[in-house]
Parts: C-alpha cells; structure tokens; sequence
C-alpha cells in the first residue's frame, strides 16, 4: 500500500535533515535529537517513521537503488547472447552513472572516509550492481571464480572511477566516460581476466 501524502513529506523532511547534518558531521556524530530538531519534529515523530538514523540510511539508500535496480532488471531482459553482454554493461553503467549524478551530492558525502558505515552502504549497493553484471555475464561466457569474489574485487575500482568523474570539475564527455566504462568492460572479459 503507498504512503499517504503527509508521510512522505515528514519522510522527506527527515532525509533532507539528515543530508543537510551529514555536510558538517561524520555520521557516527549525528544523532537522532539532531535530525528532528533540524527537520524541526519532535523525535516521537521520527521514531513513528524510523528506528534509528541506521533505518533512515537504509530509507536513503533504497531511494536511489529503486530506480536503478529497475533499469538492470529490464536490460537483463533484454540479453540473449554473449555479444549483447557488452551493450548490457554499457545500459548499466548509462544507469549507475545517471543515479550517481542525481544523487551526486549525497554520494559524495556518504563516500567520504570519516562516513565509513556509510561508505560500507554505498559500497553494497554498487556491488549489487556489478554482481547483476556478472550473473549475466556467467550464462554466455563461464566465470572462473566465484560470483561473489569477482564482484568483490572489481567494485572498489568501479566506485572510485565513477566517483573521480562525478566530482571531477572539468570531466570528459559524459559519452567519452560511458565509451571508457564500456572500454573497460569488454576488454577484462576479452582478456579473459575472469571468464574460462
């Protein structure tokens, strides 16, 4: 059942709250008192929509992950051979690098070292996006390691490459960097880095 009007607007209150406390302290400082007095509620009316700030992060993250998760669901539908495996990655990372951009500022913040439960997160959400990556990839061309250690390996480097253009001041062109990303893609696989 959706929310009612009223609700997402407190939520929305809360979130923005949270974002606003999040660009002068670490997350770890940020307590529940601080959200409701900047979103200005009572803190009952923060714990009648969230646990704990642990449950607003997640709320958070969730909002940017809907929209993305949805878009990887419709290009895995979309595969059927090994050759459109490289156009599948290519949508992808079209996908995660507009989320990014959206979101751009909150990512930043969340990234950021002394946010570390919070770069754990983010971390977890872009790995989801790599492993959606590999699953497809294993059915037309067979991974030699496991799925999970795979993901783990390459989902530093991408975060760190989105994350350089994202908050780069003079970045290439968006259809340069998506060419790159592809670039990359295809030639690990190519390479046989990973696959049999």
């Amino acid at each position: 059942m959706a929310e009612d009007i009223r609700t997402t607007r407190t939520k929305n209150k809360i979130k923005n709250a949270f974002l606003n406390i999040l660009k002068t302290h670490s997350y770890e400082q940020i307590t529940v008192s601080d959200i409701a007095k900047e979103a200005n509620i009572n803190r009952v009316t923060f714990y009648t929509h969230y646990i704990d700030k642990a449950c607003l992060l997640a709320d958070l993250t969730e909002d940017m992950k809907k929209k993305f998760v949805s878009d990887a669901i419709g290009y895995a539908k979309t595969i059927d051979s090994k050759d459109e495996i490289f156009k599948y990655s290519i949508g992808l990372s079209n996908a995660l690098l507009t989320m990014f951009e959206k979101n751009k500022e909150i990512i930043v913040l969340l990234s950021e070292k002394e946010n570390g439960v919070i770069s754990k997160i983010l971390e977890e959400q872009i790995g989801s996006f790599v492993t959606i990556i590999l699953r497809q990839l294993d059915q037309y061309m067979p991974l030699k390691y496991p799925i999970k250690y795979i993901a783990s390996f390459v989902t530093p480097a991408y975060i760190s490459l989105i994350l350089k253009y994202v908050t780069d001041p003079n970045p290439m062109p968006r259809n340069e960097f998506t060419k790159l990303l592809s670039e990359l893609t295809e030639n690990i696989v190519k390479n046989k880095i990973f696959t049999k």
